[in-house]
């Protein structure tokens, strides 16, 4: 099996492991409406579900960000792993500018 084909069968095992992982964290430890309740919601489906671009061995593939940071963190990078950070940094802000936005609608 090339690292390709692997990649492909990984995507779908991992999103349903984070689906449900996400749907448990969500119905069974935060339920109810609180602001701060949604907001780690959000950010936990920030962490989950967010793909970053990683180079191997000169091919350049997509993988969860949270398997590469801790594949950075594993192999005692540092910049890696600060790399690694760059794509939550990124999807969590537009989902907070996102979520202000709905909220400010739902508001009006």
């Amino acid at each position: 099996m090339t690292e390709a084909q692997i990649t492909l069968l990984m995507w779908p095992v991992y999103i349903v492991s984070a689906l449900l992982v996400w749907w448990l964290t969500s119905s069974l430890l935060l339920r109810g409406s609180s602001q701060f309740k949604r907001l780690v919601r959000l950010m936990l489906a920030v962490l989950l579900f967010t793909p970053t671009l990683a180079l191997s061995q000169g091919q350049l593939t997509v993988l969860p960000a949270t398997i590469a940071l801790v594949f950075e963190l594993l192999a005692k990078n540092p910049l890696g792993a600060v790399k690694a950070l760059l794509p939550w940094c990124f999807m969590a802000g537009i989902v907070l500018v996102i979520d202000a936005m709905l909220r400010r609608s739902d508001a009006a």
